[in-house]
Parts: structure tokens; C-alpha cells; sequence
């Protein structure tokens, strides 16, 4: 939270590292998280559902509809991307 952007950063002790804007206050981080990954896998914000971890820093993220597969693809082009 509270960095200068929303970006991926890269893999970190085999998780996704996520740098965030918002503030960990009120669940801000955790909607601009839900929002972030949303908009980068272009699905609805409905479809991205946080499993755990609302009050830590490791979080767990569930996507509707979308191959696990595909889903690391996805993210893989947009790491090649930033």
C-alpha cells in the first residue's frame, strides 16, 4: 500500500508481488487490489472475489471463469509489458 502506482511487480517466495497506491485504510488497498487485477485480466470487478487475508499483507484471489492457465498467461504478458 501506498505506493507511487498500482503495478505488478513480480514473484516473490513463489506468490505475486503487487505494488499499490491506496492507503491500507477501510479496505482501500483491498478494493484498488480487486479493481487492479479486474482491469488488467479484463473481467468484471464482480468476478475477482478475495478469498483471505483482508487485514494481511498475503492475500488470496479468486477469478470466476478463468483458466488458471490462461490466468498465468495473462499476467505473464503483462509483467513483459510494465
Amino acid at each position: 500500500p501506498r505506493a507511487s502506482r498500482n503495478r505488478l511487480v513480480g514473484i516473490h517466495d513463489g506468490m505475486l508481488k503487487v505494488d499499490l497506491a491506496a492507503p491500507p485504510v477501510d479496505g482501500a488497498a483491498n478494493k484498488a487490489l480487486v479493481r487492479y487485477f479486474a482491469d488488467l485480466l479484463g473481467l468484471k470487478r464482480a468476478s475477482v472475489k478475495l478469498l483471505s487475508g483482508k487485514t494481511g499483507r498475503r492475500k488470496r484471489l479468486h477469478f470466476e471463469n478463468v483458466c488458471p492457465d490462461v490466468l498465468v498467461d495473462l499476467l505473464l504478458r503483462s509483467q513483459s509489458t510494465a
